[in-house]
């Protein structure tokens, strides 16, 4: 519930913004501050990270069917392959482990899950409290590490991930309607932390945009951190490269936010599954 909105919350959510809000292109805005031009007592603009496939399933036909736009952040390098994310990766392969055969699980290439120090007792088939709990504290990891990690994991337990990434068909069919623009969510998902090299936040960063840019045939000029970690080298790349970024700080966009620390006000089922709820969660009151 705290990672994801259903087809029939985002329809009332979509309902309510354009009753009480002027949907705009997040980009449009900013272009519009930027040059001085007036702008919407409220206006709201609605972005998706990462380009799951459930973009185009679920949330392309409710922005036609209401009519507003959107951005959509993109992981170049996941786009039309067979990857995903680490996260969906460790709860796949966990879920797997347990399903198949819990002796795995003592095995060595699980050493470093049983040194998370979680309540989970990988016995069983872990609830999403206990999924939570493992993807939180496997970030004490580099994306690097954990990937290495879980590669062990699927190759011990003899399985592969699925991936529900979005396709570049996907991607430009949405792009052609004009209600869906798009953004760099870097190359790998990489989390932007100071261990990291130079050359591979300029690749991530700079790199990204690139790639996108040549396979849209338009300019990205937007950005969004992973997982909201960000470092003053990674900050200095962006500001060179895209007009604005995204945060995950929580909070409204005001005249005087700067460009490429803009908040957003995350939207989780759990917080926003009803019309109170969802406008408490905006006011943000909860």
């Amino acid at each position: 519930p705290g990672m994801l909105v259903t087809p029939e919350s985002l329809d009332m959510h979509l309902a309510i913004l354009k009753q009480h809000f002027e949907p705009v292109h997040l980009k449009e805005w900013l272009v519009r501050k930027k040059n001085g031009l007036p702008l919407p007592q409220k206006s709201v603009a609605i972005t998706f990270d990462d380009g799951w496939a459930d973009n185009y399933q679920y949330a392309f036909p409710l922005l036609k069917k209401h009519s507003i736009p959107a951005t959509i952040f993109l992981v170049a390098n996941l786009i039309d392959t067979n990857k995903t994310f680490w996260p969906e990766r460790l709860v796949s392969i966990i879920n797997t482990i347990a399903k198949k055969n819990t002796d795995i699980f003592n095995d060595d290439a699980c050493t470093w899950l049983h040194e998370l120090g979680v309540q989970y007792q990988f016995k069983s088939v872990p609830d999403m409290q206990e999924l939570d709990e493992i993807i939180t504290k496997a970030k004490c990891y580099t994306d690097e590490e954990i990937n290495h990690l879980i590669d062990q994991l699927y190759n011990h337990a003899e399985t592969s991930a699925e991936t529900d990434i979005l396709t570049w068909e996907q991607i430009n069919e949405m792009k052609r309607t004009s209600l869906v623009e798009y953004g760099s969510h870097t190359n790998n998902h990489i989390r932007m932390l100071t261990d990291l090299s130079q050359n591979i936040i300029e690749d991530e960063i700079a790199g990204s945009k690139k790639i996108l840019s040549a396979a849209l045939n338009s300019d990205i000029s937007l950005f969004c951190y992973p997982n909201g970690n960000t470092t003053p080298v990674a900050e200095k790349i962006v500001a060179e490269n895209y007009l604005a970024a995204c945060t995950t700080q929580t909070g409204w966009v005001k005249h005087d936010t700067p460009f490429h620390q803009l908040p957003r006000i995350g939207i989780h089922d759990d917080v926003s599954n009803t019309n109170n709820a969802f406008l408490a969660r905006l006011s943000g009151w909860i």
